[in-house]
């Protein structure tokens, strides 16, 4: 998928000069805060990404939030960042403790009562050889000091400062007596530490097992109010990390990483197995696990850090490249996501983050994707072409829309421009108004490029359904085949403001008779020229509103045996409806043309054969393959005797092969000029 690296000229990308930074940097070190990242480059430089709403990027010029990577001041000698819920601490190479962000309940530290949009120092102690924030809901810290002794502050409702009782402490308390302590880290209400032997202890809320404690039957027990061994995971534990739903795992030793562990939630991707779904309203329907599964982290890297914040992690590998996966709401993963994207952003699966200043991930660009509905990645706005493979549904396709950013209020896909969906199988029943982030919308609603749709081969087009606003607003999309769609349900703004569309077959949707079925379905249509409808169909307000080349509808299927309804305002727009042709069977003419509405159009009545006489003054020839003209003609179509469209140009000139038709006799229809002509051709 191509990811493109944009540069902001923030005050945290120009400082990136005056830093004297170089080319080809690497990542060293990094933090997930609640959904703002930390991270330390190769030159000791701070950066940060996500969330600001409290000042904690430690960049000012940054208002809300941000997806590009900012340089935290100007200093090189930054040794470890941890992050919270809108405030962080930063620990310097000389042991020096710093903070930023919100100061709510004195987390900070620094005793003045203030919020901090930039770092300043808490006290004066330079031993500080570790810290972690509670981060989510809580208000807790604990610090590690050089002795290896362990120290806890702040709340303690839930006994996550691991002292045996449940008060909150306002200064720090030594945390038992022993010294081999080596990691440390407070997640939410519950702490995690490791011993120098790799053992892992945990103490504090365990709701849904996130302390990962061994299970009996799916049971375990709620909480834990001292530290407590655990035993699920095979291998000495290096670090832990996670969130209020999530916990994740880093299993190596001598400060190096060879597997990762998740469990818990999996609500916008957070585990990175490929299994996670965009959070949408209610989380009682995300995938969920008990046990830890391993995200899909390229084979064989070795890493040397691990952290999540909520619902998305992130991990260097030891030779200096980022991985995240998970929720990226905020632009906390820092993949340079504009901004009007970043509310349904989101990964299933871990991707490569770029260092500023390095080299730009992924060895080029990926524009054509093949995509299976079992297995649908979570970012697909920037491929130009996708081919589905696999069997569709419903969900699966408002899965697609949430991959291409189309399923929020006005969001819209730049990058599509074809969608092929032959070597797809549909479900039957299957709707392309489908549920988004929010609320229900079309699946390619605002696919601003999209030229092309190819239809799924085999009668897979007959099992769509409720099309409504499947298209609305493609402004380029030209061509389309419905000519399959048998099941159709609606077409509700299907093609409203499809402006370069131009031949809409119909024929077979036999089914489009709801109230509101056509409601729109072509307004803004501004070259559509030909419509074929089927024997019955009702129209609607808007149906070919703005519709202003229409000139040729083929009605020769209509069947009823009385007059049908002419809803006012479908041809709003047209000033001059006799330039409309309406052509339907010799039967059904004296019908329209006894109406005082229908009789508004230029009523054509087909000949027993389904086609008019041929013109005797075309001006064209045809050999049996080619269609040769001597003049421009346009609105051409070619059908067979029984009415139906087989091909179609807006214009010809010169030459047009017809040599992919199978043989047989067809009828041409054009514009010579003024006047509309049809002459029978046969194909040899």
């Amino acid at each position: 998928m191509k990811r493109i690296t944009r540069t902001l000229l923030s005050a945290g990308l120009l400082a990136l000069s005056a830093a004297g930074a170089a080319q080809n940097h690497v990542w060293k070190y990094v933090d997930a805060g609640d959904a703002t990242t930390y991270a330390i480059r190769d030159d000791g430089t701070l950066w940060s990404c996500g969330w600001n709403e409290k000042g904690q990027l430690g960049v000012p010029g940054v208002a809300e939030r941000t997806a590009e990577w900012q340089m935290v001041g100007q200093d090189a000698d930054w040794k470890k960042a941890v992050g919270g819920k809108a405030y962080a601490f930063f620990i310097k190479a000389d042991g020096s403790l710093w903070a930023v962000g919100t100061q709510e309940n004195g987390v900070q530290g620094t005793g003045d009562g203030v919020d901090h949009r930039q770092p300043v120092r808490v006290g004066t102690d330079s031993d500080w050889a570790d810290v972690a924030a509670s981060r989510f809901w809580g208000y807790s810290a604990i610090g590690l000091k050089t002795d290896g002794s362990l120290w806890g502050w702040g709340q303690n409702y839930n006994g996550q400062l691991g002292t045996g009782d449940t008060e909150s402490r306002p200064k720090p308390v030594r945390i038992g007596a022993d010294n081999d302590w080596a990691y440390v880290k407070a997640i939410d209400n519950r702490t995690y530490a490791v011993k120098a032997d790799g053992s892992l202890w945990a103490t504090g809320d365990n709701h849904s097992n996130l302390l990962g404690m061994a299970l009996a039957d799916g049971e375990y027990e709620p909480a834990y109010s001292v530290l407590t061994r655990v035993t699920t995971l095979d291998g000495p534990v290096a670090q832990v990390s996670g969130c209020e739903q999530t916990t994740t795992f880093a299993i190596g030793e001598g400060g190096t990483v060879t597997r990762v562990y998740a469990l818990g939630s999996n609500a916008n991707g957070g585990l990175g197995d490929g299994k996670g779904k965009l959070l949408s309203g209610s989380s009682s329907d995300m995938p969920f696990s008990l046990v830890p599964v391993k995200p899909l982290l390229p084979g064989g890297i070795v890493c040397s850090v691990l952290s999540s914040g909520q619902n998305y992690s992130m991990v260097v590998t030891a030779d200096g490249k980022m991985y995240g996966w998970g929720n990226n709401r905020g632009g906390q993963l820092g993949d340079g996501t504009e901004y009007d994207r970043l509310q349904l952003s989101y990964y299933k699966s871990p991707i490569e983050i770029p260092c500023p200043g390095g080299a730009t991930p992924g060895g080029g660009s990926q524009t054509e994707i093949t995509v299976d509905a079992a297995a649908i990645p979570s970012n697909l706005r920037d491929a130009e072409v996708v081919r589905l493979t696999g069997t569709w549904n419903t969900a699966a396709f408002g899965e697609l829309a949430v991959a291409l950013g189309t399923s929020g209020f006005m969001a819209t896909n730049k990058a599509l421009r074809r969608i092929d969906m032959s070597q797809a199988a549909i479900e039957p029943g299957t709707d392309l108004y489908v549920q988004g982030s929010l609320s229900k919308n079309g699946a390619f609603v605002n696919c601003k490029a999209l030229e092309a749709v190819v239809m799924p081969e085999g009668g897979g087009a007959a099992n769509f359904a409720n099309c409504s606003s499947a298209f609305m607003n493609c402004e380029k999309l030209a061509t389309i085949d419905l000519s399959g769609c048998t099941g159709l349900t609606s077409l509700k703004s299907a093609f409203s403001g499809c402006a370069s569309l131009r031949l809409a077959d119909l024929s077979a949707a036999t089914a489009l008779t709801g109230m509101s079925s056509m409601q729109g379905a072509f307004s803004g249509c501004a070259s559509l020229y030909k419509v074929v409808l089927p024997a019955e169909v009702t129209f609607s307000s808007g149906t070919f509103a703005d519709c202003t080349s229409l000139s040729d509808i083929d009605w020769t299927r209509y069947a009823g045996t009385a007059v049908p309804v002419f809803y006012v305002g479908m041809f709003s727009g047209i000033a001059d409806l006799k330039a409309v042709t309406l052509t339907v069977s010799g039967d059904a003419y004296p019908l329209f043309a006894a109406d005082a509405n229908w009789s508004r159009l230029t009523l054509k009545a087909a000949t027993a054969d389904g086609v008019d006489a041929a013109g005797s003054d075309a001006a064209l020839s045809f050999d049996g393959t080619t269609l040769r003209t001597s003049s421009t003609i346009g609105n051409v179509g070619v059908y067979t005797l029984a009415g139906a469209l087989v091909a179609g140009r807006h214009t010809v000139s010169g030459s047009w092969s017809l040599a992919s038709l199978p043989a047989g006799a067809y009828v041409l229809v054009y514009t010579d000029g003024a006047r509309k002509q049809s002459v029978r051709i046969v194909r040899r």
